[in-house]
């Protein structure tokens, strides 16, 4: 077995040491100094730790980092011109983009629209504002000035060729408006009806009552019509909100119902017939006189009609989704009873269901038949819905987009519930949105009901209160609910 030996390494220092050929003195100090610091490495905890952990007997070095720069930035005789781009970019360009951004927001408001167009509704939305007149003030928004302001230009002859076509237009609809018995209210006073100022306004409102009552457009006015419909939704969240912030229910409701109108392009409620395929205004209104398929139950009316050609219409009509509130109670939390100036909680159970169980096979001779029939299909439904223990339960189908030919985009229905006082007319607890609500099962029986919350504070004084809980849908006319509910 052989050995070997290890000699111990000696180190000369730079004063008795004979330099190399090449070698400066600067190089000999430095050598020295890292092989002082390898040995000191072998025999010091302290600096044999700092070298595994950061690479260097000395410990953490300071990192600096390099960026290239082309040379001819850094050269004496281009330094104005970078002082210059500096100046530029931080004394002009950065103001510039945060002041933009900053006066963009100042002339905006919370819901999106200017700070202009919700001044003109607030001035002209009134107490008794009817829906002719709502079409008018939507139409007023500035917003439309961008939309259509730009194609109002050109020669003195073009704009009284736009003007006269606009009349010729506001003259048909006005007939067609009439033969649909959309009529301003009775009750509003002849102050508050509203009137368009502007070329543009009167423009965008005929555009508006066009694409209500269905009417033909030429291609020229089918575009701008389409860039008006994709600039409303906005302009009428704020319309909305600033009846909302007045309290005033009824005009509250006119403004929600409005939604589904220009949605569905149809100008009244009583015209529900018409959201479904294949069937005009006109033929709508006829059937709602021929067959009575009309009023709350109008779905259910007309698939039990004896209507001939309108067999899509009625394979529709039988999956038609139609809101059911299951239930809807007032709760405290941790509390049997309401006291005064508590936290109550509005809750209410909802789905949807479909409207064909009701009438097969002709069962119902009547609107209360029918309402008795859906009540025991829905029952009987639920029995048989109830898992058997080794079943598994069926997943919720959700809704998707609605039938929505007429508006320019894909529309998930949805509903807003507030509550309301109608003696009083007065919105008492703001809306809240009520999204994905169960479908029925695939076999047509109603899914498990979501629980909605609406939150609000007990009134101050102890007493019977008789509110009414409004659901109105955002995408199908005619589809509104509204449930009497007591608070003690």
């Amino acid at each position: 077995m052989s050995c070997t030996t290890v000699t111990p390494l000696t180190l000369s220092h730079p004063d008795k040491l004979k330099l190399g050929e090449n070698e400066t003195m600067e190089e000999a100090e430095s050598k020295f100094i890292e092989f002082t610091k390898a040995y000191k490495a072998l025999t010091d905890d302290t600096i044999r730790e700092n070298l595994e952990k950061y690479g260097n007997p000395d410990g953490p070095q300071q990192r600096e980092d390099k960026i290239a720069i082309p040379k001819w930035v850094v050269e004496g005789k281009s330094s104005a011109w970078v002082l210059l781009a500096y100046g530029t970019v931080l004394g002009l360009g950065i103001p510039f983009i945060v002041g933009r951004w900053w006066f963009r927001q100042r002339r905006l408001t919370r819901d999106g629209i200017l700070n202009g167009t919700a001044e003109l509704f607030f001035h002209q939305l009134r107490e008794d504002t009817d829906f002719i007149s709502l079409i008018t003030i939507l139409a007023s928004a500035l917003e439309f000035q961008a939309v259509l302001g730009r194609k109002q230009k050109g020669s003195k002859k073009q704009r009284k060729e736009r003007q006269a076509r606009i009349e010729e237009l506001e003259t048909e609809l006005d007939k067609k408006r009439a033969e649909l018995c959309v009529d301003e209210s009775p009750t509003m006073r002849a102050e508050s009806r509203a009137s368009v100022t502007t070329a543009v306004a009167r423009r965008v409102r005929a555009l508006l009552w066009a694409h209500l009552l269905r009417f033909e457009l030429e291609p020229e006015l089918q575009q701008e019509q389409l860039e008006v419909l994709r600039t409303v939704p906005p302009l009428l969240n704020g319309l909305t909100n600033i009846a909302l912030a007045h309290n005033w229910l009824r005009v509250s409701l006119l403004c929600f119902n409005l939604q589904p109108r220009l949605v569905q392009a149809v100008p009244s409620t009583h015209l529900a017939l018409g959201q479904l395929p294949n069937i005009s205004l006109d033929e709508a209104q006829e059937l709602e006189i021929t067959k009575n398929a009309g009023g709350r139950r109008w779905i259910e009316k007309f698939i039990k009609a004896d209507v001939e050609g309108k067999d899509e219409a009625k394979k529709v009509a039988k999956i038609w989704p139609r809101l059911e509130v299951v239930s809807a109670e007032f709760k405290v939390t941790d509390e049997k009873v309401i006291t005064p100036l508590s936290i109550v909680s509005l809750t209410c159970k909802c789905r949807y269901v479909y409207p064909n169980t009701a009438v097969e096979n002709g069962r119902a001779d009547s609107v209360e038949a029918v309402e008795t029939a859906v009540d025991e299909k829905k029952k009987s439904s639920s029995r048989s819905a109830l898992p058997k223990p080794d079943e598994k339960k069926t997943p919720v189908k959700r809704v998707g987009y609605a039938h929505a030919p007429h508006w320019p985009a894909n529309r998930s229905p949805g509903f807003s519930l507030l509550l309301g006082d109608s003696k009083l007319d007065k919105v008492i607890v703001q809306p809240t949105r009520l999204m994905d609500i169960p479908m029925p099962n695939p076999d047509g029986s109603p899914a498990e009901p979501r629980e909605f919350t609406l939150q609000f504070q007990a009134p101050p004084q102890a007493n019977l209160y008789s509110f009414v809980a409004y659901f109105q849908s955002d995408t199908l006319v005619g589809g509104d609910i509204s449930r009497p509910i007591m608070v003690s």
